[in-house]
């Protein structure tokens, strides 16, 4: 085994021996990621509730932590992640994948991924963390916080209702804003465009009728 490889990045999988059982996750550091996964399952805290069920019946020295192939592009690792998972037959997997009908359930979730760890839901993962939706909801939309991340995003949400308008340029959502780098999370960019004092900040609606602006 060459302990360097464990610097890079990539996608991994924990595997029980017992039951051939495996978790799967990507990291751009694997040593670190089992560090995080080793502490989480000591101290019977992990978000896994299976994987964590299991460890707690057959003991950590069944399972086993293992580098399936090495990836520095977060981007590319995503895409790997979610293949390897949905290639994996679903009894043989620990991790918890949920699949929306959106014709009984017409309210659209996002996955989020927070300290490498993906949730199918902001509220899923408010439920398993004991964090509020709302704190969840603002370290997503701060960019400098590289701890939580939306994996999706979906037309119509709060940020993708307002073009906004500064100093006479037009950005097409608040989202865009952010990305220029001029305000820190979408919920500043609206209370910016609502305040007197940032007169120059102006919210223009993307479509009508819906959501409309405050005075």
């Amino acid at each position: 085994m060459n302990l360097f490889e464990f610097k890079d990045g990539g996608i991994y999988k924990i595997t029980c021996i017992k039951n051939n059982k495996v978790y799967i996750g990507q990291t751009d550091c694997f040593v670190r990621r089992c560090s995080q996964h080793l502490k989480l399952l000591k101290d019977k805290k992990h978000k896994c509730e299976k994987l964590q069920e299991d460890v707690n019946f057959y003991g950590l020295d069944n399972f086993k932590f293992e580098i399936i192939l090495k990836e520095n592009i977060f981007k590319k690792r995503l895409k790997l992640e979610k293949k390897y998972i949905e290639n994996t037959i679903k009894e043989q997997l620990y991790n918890t994948i949920k699949i929306h009908n959106f014709k009984t359930q017409p309210r659209i979730a996002q996955r989020v991924k927070i300290h490498d760890i993906i949730y199918p839901s902001i509220r899923e993962a408010s439920r398993q963390i004991k964090e509020s939706t709302r704190n969840i909801g603002l370290k997503l939309d701060d960019i400098s916080n590289k701890n939580y991340e939306r994996l999706d995003y979906h037309k119509n949400i709060y940020f993708d209702t307002y073009k906004v308008k500064i100093d006479n340029k037009i950005f097409k959502s608040t989202r865009h804003v952010v990305n220029a780098g001029l305000a820190k999370t979408t919920k500043q960019v609206r209370d910016r465009c609502r305040s007197k004092k940032w007169n120059k900040w102006k919210l223009i609606e993307n479509r009508s009728n819906d959501y409309p602006a405050r005075e």
